[in-house]
């Protein structure tokens, strides 16, 4: 667009220029009038074409979106969410029964499960202080115990 609107500025200099030459236009200032006058309505044209540009990306990225969306998940919750128990007696209660049903087994998990095992050996913290005094703590994984550090701001 850029290019278009620079492109645009030399060429009515250089006819300008021309006609000026030749004598068809008396003043240098109608030529300098003319170019401000098409860039005042350069900018308008050339965001409308923006504004419509990021239509078009939105939608396109909508469509995508709602595409993701609309796919049924592998892994379906066979058992009631958010419903009302008697306390938390219950829940323990369950713990307790899969404990004894898995005690010594591997828990079965479906074929489509995959991921990542993250292991976390270094963690720095900071917490925010005013004129950036920050506290700054390192963790350090050493065997089953973390080592804590207190860094300088």
């Amino acid at each position: 667009m850029l290019l278009l609107i620079g492109t645009s500025n030399l060429i009515v200099i250089y006819v300008g220029g021309q006609q000026y030459i030749q004598g068809d236009i008396q003043e240098l200032g109608t030529i300098a009038e003319f170019i401000i006058y098409v860039n005042m309505l350069t900018w308008p044209v050339a965001s409308v074409g923006w504004v419509t540009s990021l239509v078009q990306e939105a939608e396109a990225s909508q469509k995508r979106i709602n595409e993701f969306l609309k796919q049924k998940p592998s892994v379906v919750n066979t058992q009631a969410e958010s419903t009302e128990i008697k306390g938390r007696e219950t829940v323990e209660d369950r713990i307790k029964e899969l404990e004894i049903e898995f005690e010594g087994k591997d828990i079965p998990r479906p074929d489509n499960w995959g991921g990542y095992a993250i292991d976390i050996s270094f963690w720095e913290f900071w917490q925010g202080r005013r004129s950036r005094t920050h506290d700054r703590f390192i963790y350090v994984k050493n065997d089953n115990s973390w080592e804590i550090t207190r860094l300088s701001p």
